[in-house]
């Protein structure tokens, strides 16, 4: 990864925080106890995570700005309050953006999730929510809000090379590929927050 040019953002899965062990029947057992541990080696080997393992970054396509946040939600334990917060901020900082969530677990009806859409509920702008962890490809619609948003799974990358997307940020949608076939547009999303006239 330190050889790449491109920039690296990078959002935590539960295997990134966990330590392994064989059981007495040789079955690995997860153990998240070390999970502090870990995203400390994390933050200090990564650029995207200098400020903590949750962040934002803008990016603008032609008027129409993008904020997208990384979030962490590898813990199965819960998400931390602060982070909740701190989305909350987030939003509240992007009323004139398209929101685009990036984090591992996708959003479905447990508590996290819930914690998560009531804390991306006043947006009203979010446009799309990429995860993996299932190890599947998939498009779904959740409820962020009141408004339904487009979620896009991607394959686990360790199961295949061909496991993962390209996602173009337009001034006046997102394209989104087909696992593994850039040339391929799966899926088009409108951006949510209106483009000045030029």
């Amino acid at each position: 990864m330190a050889q790449t040019v491109a920039p690296l953002y990078l959002a935590l899965g539960n295997h990134d925080v966990v330590h392994y062990r064989l059981n007495e029947n040789d079955k690995l057992d997860s153990d998240q106890s070390g999970a502090g541990e870990a995203r400390a080696s994390w933050i200090t080997a990564f650029d995207c995570f200098r400020r903590g393992t949750y962040y934002s970054l803008s990016k603008q396509a032609g008027p129409t700005r993008y904020h997208i946040l990384v979030l962490d939600n590898a813990y199965r334990g819960g998400i931390a309050p602060e982070q909740l917060q701190w989305i909350g901020r987030e939003v509240k900082a992007a009323t004139d953006a398209v929101i685009v969530v990036a984090l591992h677990i996708p959003l479905a009806d447990d508590a996290n999730s819930r914690a998560i859409k009531t804390a991306l509920a006043s947006a009203g702008n979010v446009a799309l929510v990429l995860a993996g962890h299932k190890h599947t490809s998939g498009i779904e619609e959740i409820v962020i809000g009141g408004s339904k948003v487009v979620q896009i799974r991607t394959a686990a990358f360790g199961y295949g090379s061909n496991n993962w997307r390209r996602v173009t940020l337009r001034s006046d949608r997102i394209d989104v590929s087909a696992t593994g076939k850039p040339e391929r547009i799966e899926t088009t999303l409108p951006t949510l927050v209106s483009v000045p006239a030029q």
